[in-house]
């Protein structure tokens, strides 16, 4: 099986496990409480990649941050 076989087939858990993580977004916004963040990239490959761009998406909503996801050899 390729690597990028193993990527595809391995998305739907992917997703499933970052579904089932319980959303607290308490921590985050105390930790980004009076900082002057402009910018953050979250960074990921295969399937991790998939999920920093859920993310980059919901922490851009939720903490009002730009937020962008990049592949680990773009970064």
């Amino acid at each position: 099986m390729s690597r990028l076989d193993a990527y595809i087939r391995e998305t739907p858990a992917a997703v499933q496990r970052l579904l089932d993580v319980p959303t607290n977004f308490a921590p985050l916004r105390a930790a980004f409480a009076g900082r002057t963040w402009r910018k953050i990239w979250i960074v990921g490959s295969g399937t991790s990649l998939f999920a920093s761009e859920i993310a980059a998406d919901v922490w851009e909503e939720t903490l009002g941050v730009d937020t962008e996801a990049l592949g680990a050899l773009r970064f």
